[in-house]
């Protein structure tokens, strides 16, 4: 009876300590820090809780990921020098948790981000990725093409909404309370889940990648400005799907084919490969590198859904 006991006082006492320190049901994000953003959510959430089949269940935002707790063991991993920085939306992990990037998105629900157009950088770009499934393990496949510099819309003013979901009555809703907000439709981004990915409890995510602010300090105060993110559960019954959209064609006229090319990169890599190895002073200028060879990392888009 004691031993339960002390388990029972045990068990509180972690639960306690995890509340205190933000483990589980970790505060609200801050108010962003971009007062026009601010004044959109505020707008945005009042329309939807006026909007029959749609509540606001989450709220999350857009964090860098070496300032997201856990998240920021891996941030340094994957190339993310100080001038390339990574940010992802996170919302708490099953609603409780830690702040997390990876997301599940039922059926006929959605997640929307209200952000500003990041400032000038040589380019950025949102994905989201299908990021894992309990029947094939880490997948990693983008759903679409990316968001990028070129292809962002946004308001004049550099305000955009960024929405993922696959369901048609939630997009058109979510739409209707946006451009009742005062964000024009054509500052409106949609990125569409395939129907299919929902049977498989597929859990998502959305990166953006920057390179080079041209003016760091704008770009650093860009970096904390908490866009805020919203996950919109419905309770509308409609199930019809949006169209998976994929990747336009990447075939132009004047494109090169490449395939006629593998002797020469491969020439190219080698003498690279020496002109390093030397400088690191583990080659005599001259003297042949060895390559090593790696396998393709597979990364599978929505041709292969």
């Amino acid at each position: 009876m004691l031993c339960c006991h002390l388990t029972t006082a045990a068990l509180a006492v972690l639960i306690g300590a995890s509340v205190w320190a933000g483990l589980l049901f970790p505060p609200l994000p801050p108010r962003s820090t971009d007062p026009d953003v601010a004044a959109l959510k505020d707008a945005f959430a009042a329309q939807i809780a006026a909007t029959a089949g749609l509540t606001i269940s989450g709220v999350g935002e857009l964090k860098r990921d070496r300032d997201t707790a856990g998240w920021s063991l891996l941030a340094d991993h994957f190339g993310s020098n100080p001038n390339t920085p990574y940010m992802f939306t996170v919302l708490p992990f099953l609603g409780f948790a830690l702040p997390s990037p990876i997301m599940h998105v039922r059926q006929r629900d959605a997640v929307v981000l209200l952000a500003r157009r990041p400032p000038s950088a040589e380019y950025f770009s949102f994905t989201t990725f299908a990021a894992w499934t309990p029947r094939r393990g880490v997948v990693f496949g983008s759903l679409a093409d990316s968001v990028n510099h070129l292809s962002l819309n946004a308001s004049a003013s550099g305000l955009f909404a960024h929405i993922v979901t696959s369901n048609r009555r939630t997009y058109s809703l979510v739409e209707r309370a946006l451009v009742a907000s005062g964000l024009p439709a054509a500052a409106i981004n949609l990125v569409v889940i395939p129907a299919h990915l929902h049977a498989e409890w597929t859990q998502f995510e959305t990166v953006l990648r920057l390179f080079r602010f041209a003016n760091q300090t704008e770009g650093s105060l860009y970096l904390r400005s908490h866009h805020p993110l919203l996950y919109l559960s419905a309770s509308h019954a409609d199930e019809a799907a949006l169209p998976p959209r994929g990747y336009s064609e990447r075939r132009r006229p004047g494109s090169a084919d490449e395939r006629g090319l593998a002797s020469a990169f491969e020439a190219h890599g080698l003498a690279a490969l020496a002109v390093v190895g030397a400088a690191f002073g583990r080659l005599q200028r001259g003297e042949a590198a060895e390559a090593t060879a790696f396998a393709p990392l597979m990364i599978r888009g929505p041709t292969a859904w």
